[in-house]
């Protein structure tokens, strides 16, 4: 959580130098202007993941910060797509709950892939395996990120993995619940899982506004 604290004081920093520049005159742009989905940035609490810097490439290979998510609610997991048990696993638990959603549920919610594997998933990748798994585009998002970016999401999850003697991963099974504003709301952990509780964290979002 330090970093997370450290961008907040550089962002509020940052902030208070631009209006310095401009004393007894008009800016000529706001540095506090709201971010994508209408987030504002004043908003976002040190729990918020959408405060991380880090450069990710979705599966159409354009750059993605994880800020780009805001202003809808993020189902999350991380995966590998060579994965021969697990993650085949969480993927299946992942259409169980889009099944268990209405239409309009699914439609707001943003689905989210991000894989351990730095190496081997580049983006063609995980176009090739977005493509295979049916997984729709106009909802699902596939991320490639480096070792940094990865690891340190990971952390922020709760999801702990490691790289495998023969290529793959040992990992958590974990699928977690984002709110539009980038914060932990649920998760669930393990295979074949009642996804019910997800569901029902997601409707309250509704609920509450």
């Amino acid at each position: 959580m330090m970093r997370i604290l450290l961008t907040i004081l550089f962002f509020l920093f940052a902030c208070s130098q631009e209006g310095a520049e401009h004393v007894g005159g008009v800016a000529e742009e706001d540095c506090c202007e709201p971010l994508k989905g209408g987030v504002d940035p004043a908003a976002l609490s040190d729990e918020s993941l959408f405060l991380l810097d880090h450069a990710f490439e979705d599966q159409h290979a354009e750059s993605r910060r994880l800020v780009d998510l805001a202003g809808k609610p993020v189902v999350l997991a991380m995966i590998f797509t060579h994965c021969e048990y697990a993650c085949p696993a969480i993927l299946q638990d992942l259409h169980k709950l889009e099944e268990a959603m209405s239409e309009a549920e699914r439609d707001a919610t943003q689905w989210v892939l991000v894989s351990f594997d730095v190496e081997r998933d580049v983006p063609e990748v995980l176009a090739a395996y977005a493509e295979r798994e049916e997984l729709d585009p106009a909802r699902w998002t596939l991320l490639h990120g480096d070792e940094g970016a990865v690891r340190e999401l990971a952390a922020l999850l709760g999801v702990r993995y490691k790289p495998m003697p023969a290529g793959g991963f040992s990992h958590s099974n974990r699928i977690s619940l984002l709110n539009a504003k980038g914060e932990l709301a649920a998760h669930i952990d393990g295979l074949n899982v009642n996804v019910a509780p997800l569901v029902e964290a997601r409707r309250r979002m509704d609920v509450q506004g």
